[in-house]
């Protein structure tokens, strides 16, 4: 199996996932496991190892997910009963105007996400967005889009992995530099290597 069959392969089962949900009306879980099934049988992976994978991929997947949806809806709930998204969102409002709605849902989205994963930051601020489609009576979509967008955005800056690594990748830099086998610090001596990472 080349490397241009391989990503072949993850293109056209992306391109096939986005016709099934969006064209055909698929539903997304059923058209999700069919595209799965596609893409390993096209990428050569055995039969009986299919079905595994797949168990395995979506297990640790939905593990994760399934405490980030429930917490962030019983969240969402107190905030809703509590007027607090209301507030949230008629004071972003004030601020940006209602003709720039989208402005200030894309912003929270871009600052909120940045100590977030991706999934938390959309269950969190979904029901802002939400609120302010209810305030402003604009189209939802034109609020979600830039609340991902923004999203988006903040997860292609370092956040919470890079803080949760940085102590490892620090170890590990250590740990080369000071190996004497290694050819930098063999070459050029321990205590230089030492210096250059404090």
């Amino acid at each position: 199996m080349t490397t241009l069959t391989l990503v072949l392969t993850a293109v056209g089962s992306v391109l096939l996932l986005l016709f099934l949900v969006m064209k055909a009306r698929m539903h997304a879980f059923l058209a999700l496991m069919v595209v799965s099934m596609g893409a390993g049988l096209f990428s050569g992976m055995p039969l009986d190892k299919i079905a595994a994978t797949m168990e395995k991929g979506m297990g640790g997947t939905l593990g994760f997910l399934a405490v980030v949806v429930a917490l962030g809806a019983m969240f969402g709930k107190i905030l809703h009963e509590t007027g607090a998204v209301d507030q949230i969102a008629v004071k972003m409002l004030k601020s940006f105007g209602h003709s720039r709605a989208h402005y200030a849902i894309g912003l929270a989205g871009l600052v909120c996400a940045l100590p977030l994963f991706f999934e938390v930051a959309i269950v969190l601020l979904i029901s802002v967005a939400f609120s302010m489609a209810r305030h402003t009576g604009t189209n939802l979509v034109k609020l979600v889009i830039p609340l991902f967008a923004g999203v988006a955005a903040a997860a292609c800056v370092p956040g919470a992995w890079a803080s949760a690594n940085a102590p490892r990748i620090a170890d590990e830099r250590r740990f080369w530099l000071d190996d004497p086998d290694w050819p930098v610090c063999g070459n050029s001596g321990n205590d230089y290597c030492r210096a250059a990472v404090g």
